[in-house]
């Protein structure tokens, strides 16, 4: 990746820039309404966020309404997620409609943060 601090990436495994962020969400085609880095891991500590992917879904109030896995099986193995509870679109189902998130928080799955 150009424009690289290696020390950085060497420390910091998957690390990237505010502009390689933004670069990969357009590689992967995906369409988050924001990319916001994290550099110091304020944000992470205020939310309690342990794991990556640890999902935080704040609703238009600003009010935390979901915090967890984004589903139910800590495994990385494609054939998992269809017999798997998908709590993050339940979630957002729930707070798109404007009702409380049946469950609000679960085991979020993935690698530790090192803060």
């Amino acid at each position: 990746m150009d424009g690289v601090d290696v020390s950085r990436v060497v420390n910091n495994p998957g690390h990237v820039t505010p502009a390689q962020a933004d670069a990969l969400t357009v590689q992967g085609n995906a369409a988050p309404s924001a990319v916001i880095p994290d550099e110091n891991g304020d944000i992470g500590r205020l939310y309690g966020a342990k794991t990556t992917p640890h999902v935080h879904i704040i609703d238009a109030d600003g009010k935390l309404a979901y915090m967890g896995g984004i589903d139910s099986i800590a495994s990385s193995n494609p054939a998992d997620i269809e017999r798997a509870i998908q709590h993050v679109p339940a979630a957002l189902t729930q707070v798109i409609n404007g009702g409380a998130v049946a469950s609000s928080v679960t085991r979020p799955c993935g690698c530790s943060i090192k803060y």
